[in-house]
């Protein structure tokens, strides 16, 4: 695989756009399916074993195929999905990963060169604790000291990465273990 990933688009979508050549919204209303029920679907990524018969046949009748072929159909295209969702989590992973320790190292050269590292020991602690009990705000406030003291703003995507569970550990792992290494 190449290292730009091909976006890929939910199989719903895929299927009906490529497939069959209308747009999801023709579909709808040539199969009585409301677009509503089929953008939830797809928003909500709802597999393709999980969607009703109905919708096959409907696919069925408007690509003038069998169900057994849409359905064959979409399941290759499921599978492609799920590998494009993979691929691009992976990348997303490693990226997060690699612009934290990026960061945690520039962070540490700033102590290292105005020769404070001994007043990053608290503030990385801090750090640690927050991370061992999932508290992004405990993590913020150890942040805003730490760059306090190198006279530095903390960058507007660290902010970004505080946002769910994984990717605030995930970074705020990658950055303590490189800030202390």
């Amino acid at each position: 695989m190449t290292s730009s990933i091909q976006h890929i688009d939910h199989p719903i979508n895929m299927y009906i756009r490529g497939q069959v050549g209308i747009t999801v919204e023709q579909f709808g209303q040539l199969a009585g399916i409301p677009q509503s029920t089929l953008t939830t679907w797809v928003q909500r990524k709802r597999r393709i074993e999980k969607l009703p018969i109905y919708f096959y046949a409907a696919l069925a009748d408007v690509a003038k195929q069998s169900i057994s072929e849409v359905y064959q159909a979409m399941l290759n295209l499921q599978h492609e999905y799920d590998r494009y969702l993979y691929e691009t989590a992976k990348k997303t992973d490693q990226t997060i990963f690699n612009q934290a320790a990026y960061e945690g190292r520039a962070v540490k050269a700033s102590y290292v060169k105005a020769s404070i590292t001994e007043q990053l020991i608290s503030p990385a602690k801090q750090l640690v604790k927050a991370l061992n009990e999932d508290d992004k705000l405990m993590f913020l406030e150890a942040l805003l000291l730490i760059y306090s003291q190198i006279n530095r703003a903390i960058p507007k995507w660290m902010t970004d990465y505080l946002q769910d569970k994984e990717t605030f550990n995930e970074f705020g792992r990658s950055f303590y273990n490189t800030l202390i290494a």
